[in-house]
């Protein structure tokens, strides 16, 4: 799947975080500016999902565990990826 930006290919910061287990003072910050973020839409995922470094090398960064996930875009180039719950039937 993929989520616009705006800006087609240019380099993103992405942050991936779990909602149940925020510790970091940072995350904890990302989360709260969160709130101001334009939500994009969410994905379950049920077996196996990883983030790619590029849409057109599928080259994986970064396995998703089990759950349902809510994708906001906080900045033109600034995605957060929140891990909402372990639901796979919601």
């Amino acid at each position: 799947m993929f989520f616009a930006n705006g800006f087609g290919d240019a380099d993103n910061i992405v942050y991936i975080y779990d909602k149940a287990i925020i510790t970091c003072k940072h995350v904890a910050t990302l989360s709260e500016k969160r709130d101001k973020a334009e939500f994009l839409g969410h994905f379950t995922v049920k077996t196996e999902a990883y983030l790619s470094e590029y849409d057109c090398n599928d080259v994986s960064i970064y396995t998703f565990s089990k759950g349902r996930y809510f994708v906001y875009l906080l900045e033109p180039l600034v995605f957060h990826i929140e891990k909402i719950d372990e639901d796979t039937y919601a």
